[in-house]
This record gives C-alpha cells, sequence and structure tokens, in this order.
C-alpha cells in the first residue's frame, strides 16, 4: 500500500509538470487565435465543458502502471488470504494430527524394541570358561576344565576349540591360530550354572618344563566355543587362561590379552 501511495504523488506531481508545460504554451496558442475571431468568456467556458483535455501519452502509462500495481496488491492479498484459509482447514490439522500420532508411535517402538533387547540379553546363555591348575612336572599334563553357562537360558554348543601348550610369557597380543574344530556331536548347557566338563591332555617335556619354572615360559590355555540360543541367534566365546611363575611362585591368570578375549 505505501508503495501505490507513492506512485499516485509520483503521479500528481508528473501531471502537475504537464499543466505548467502546456501553460507555457498557452501563449502561443493565444497568438494563433488572436488572427481569428475573439470568442466570448462565456463561449470559451462551454467550449472547455464540451471538449475535456485528453491524457498525455506519459499519464497514459503512468495510470497503466499503477494499475497493474494494483493488481498485483490484490492478488497477492487474495493468495494470502487462501494460504491463511488452507492452513485454517480442517484437512491440514488432521494431516498434522496424523504426523505427531505417527512419530509418537515411533518413538513407543523404539522403547519397545530397546526394552525387548535389554530382557533378551538378561534372558539369553553366557558360557564362561574354569579351569584347574595343571601338574607342574614336565611329561604328560591334564587340564580339568568347565563351560558354565551363567545366562537364563539353554546354550546349543555346535562348534568347540581348545587347545593347551608352553607359550612364551609374557603372551603375544594378537592371538594364535586356533585349531580345527574338535568333532563332537551338539549338546546343550543348561542355564543358571549348568556345565560342560571335560579334559585335555598334552605333554611338555623338560627343557619347556625348565622354561616355565625360570619364568620365561608359561602354560597357556585357550580356545574358542560357538553356541547359539533358543532363538537360534549365534553367540561365540573365546577364552585364555595362563599359569607362569615369577620368585619361584606358581600364579595363575583367568584372562589374556584382550584380542584373545571375546563374548558375543
Amino acid at each position: 500500500m505505501k508503495l501505490s501511495f507513492a506512485l499516485i504523488l509520483i503521479f500528481l506531481a508528473l501531471s502537475g509538470t504537464s499543466e505548467s508545460a502546456d501553460s507555457k504554451s498557452s501563449p502561443a496558442s493565444q497568438e494563433t487565435r488572436s488572427d481569428k475571431h475573439k470568442d466570448t468568456p462565456k463561449e470559451i467556458k462551454n467550449s472547455a465543458k464540451q471538449q475535456p483535455e485528453k491524457p498525455t501519452p506519459f499519464q497514459i502509462e503512468i495510470l497503466k502502471t499503477l494499475r497493474a500495481i494494483q493488481d498485483q496488491i490484490k492478488t497477492a492479498s487474495k493468495q494470502y488470504d487462501t494460504s491463511q484459509k488452507s492452513w485454517n482447514s480442517p484437512s491440514v490439522w488432521i494431516q498434522i494430527a496424523l504426523v505427531v500420532v505417527g512419530i509418537g508411535y515411533t518413538f513407543f517402538a523404539a522403547c519397545q524394541w530397546r526394552a525387548t533387547r535389554k530382557l533378551a540379553d538378561l534372558e539369553r546363555p553366557w558360557i564362561m570358561i574354569e579351569a584347574d591348575w595343571p601338574n607342574a612336572s614336565f611329561g604328560q599334563q591334564r587340564i580339568k576344565w568347565s563351560a558354565m553357562n551363567a545366562g537364563k537360558s539353554p546354550a546349543f554348543v555346535t562348534r568347540l576349540r581348545v587347545k593347551a601348550e608352553p607359550l612364551p610369557y609374557k603372551l603375544p597380543n594378537k592371538r594364535p591360530q586356533y585349531p580345527d574344530a574338535d568333532p563332537f556331536a551338539e549338546f546343550i548347557i543348561a542355564p543358571n550354572g549348568g556345565r560342560h566338563s571335560s579334559e585335555y591332555l598334552f605333554v611338555v617335556d623338560a627343557g619347556r618344563m625348565a622354561e616355565y619354572h625360570s619364568g620365561t615360559k608359561c602354560i597357556a590355555f585357550y580356545g574358542r566355543i560357538d553356541y547359539h540360543d533358543s532363538s537360534k541367534k549365534a553367540h561365540v566365546t573365546r577364552f585364555c587362561v595362563y599359569w607362569f611363575q615369577q620368585n619361584n611362585v606358581p600364579l595363575f591368570s583367568p584372562i589374556g590379552p584382550p584380542d584373545w578375549i571375546e563374548y558375543t
């Protein structure tokens, strides 16, 4: 509206300029009419009423421009009113409500999924390894070990790979290659402390046993157990325990380097 008002002022100023220009040219026209008969004031007044002054081309263009601007203002006002009405229409509010409900449902589903996942982790099986102290003399060694299910659901064991051998002390950070899986029938370990017990036999010669007593070697027992839960989800337990001596004192570590350990 301010723009149209300013344009009207410009138009009035320009029209005043054109009138002043016409007034300047009026003496010449009077001189040309001096050759003719002189009209009376009454005749001049009547002729002025009968023949209105025609607008100049410049004034016509200004009027066209003002009308175009006015039409644009009306169109913009109608569009604004239409947009306001569309935002206030019931269909728009229904769509907004559906979006809000969808966001709320998605949030609820995510929370429910996290709760279910947490409950499944609490109820799943967890296989832990326990091992007894081996003989501290050369010759045949016997390690008694047990796979214990510390979880709350049965563990279905599908593969089992274990090995015991003298290794440098301290153990390297990278785990060695595991042996091939032992041939055995799949079995189930009951939940809440159920166990599968076995023995592993291996031989240590006199030289390696001397290295063990000197503290340069340790006896490591390591391996991997593959199993799944009742929903067929696969899990893995990698384990490593080892025995070593320091200052002629036999010691035991229930856990090896991080790369040797895994619980999934």
